[in-house]
């Protein structure tokens, strides 16, 4: 559905003399990644309007978007399953952070956020088949997203210090998810690799 929007639109550029010809696959492949976004981030405001924490949802994805397109993880192996998948995860990441907030679930919280960003500091980055990475890039993208983790959580315990809880619970859902699908794709490689 949404690469079909892509196609479409690249292919009207191309017809409008636009772009050229040997750049359309970049062209689908940047309306791709622009569509998805902008339809998660929706759903994301959606899921927390829903759930009742609309910005802590919006910000989650925000950051998880961040995170993500630096660690990697698993990856859907079609658009549709991606979809529902990421769909599915943003509404759980909603009802978890409502749960989280509402219990005040702080040191539960610390002790996630802190195992999970050990965890994606292990693994990450990840490649996939769609994207796979140079040595200097794995270098570039480890540096990301150890920068990325670090600040999440440094900010994540300076905000709790001055009475702000809300940000570390984003930042353990956050490292959760992505330390989920770490373990998951890092699983799934191995299964195809055959070890």
């Amino acid at each position: 559905m949404i690469s079909a929007i892509a196609d479409r639109i690249s292919e009207e550029m191309l017809h409008e003399g636009l772009i050229l010809e040997e750049d359309r696959e970049l062209y689908q492949y940047g309306f791709f990644l622009l569509i998805s976004r902008g339809i998660f981030f929706v759903i994301a405001g959606i899921a927390g309007a829903l759930v009742g924490n609309l910005w802590d949802s919006i910000f989650f994805y925000i950051l998880f978007s961040l995170l993500r397109g630096y660690a990697g993880g698993l990856h859907a192996g079609r658009e549709a399953v991606c979809l529902f998948s990421t769909t599915a995860s943003l509404f759980l990441a909603a009802k978890i952070i409502f749960c989280l907030r509402r219990g005040n679930y702080v040191i539960l919280s610390c002790g996630v956020l802190v195992v999970c960003s050990a965890l994606v500091l292990l693994i990450a980055p990840l490649d996939s088949d769609n994207k796979p990475l140079g040595e200097s890039e794995m270098r570039h993208y480890r540096k990301v997203t150890r920068l990325l983790t670090l600040l999440m959580n440094l900010s994540s315990f300076v905000w709790l210090m001055a009475g702000y809880p809300q940000f570390l619970f984003i930042s353990c859902v956050v490292t959760g998810v992505e330390a989920v699908l770490l373990i998951l794709g890092k699983a799934k490689r191995r299964w195809q690799d055959g070890i």
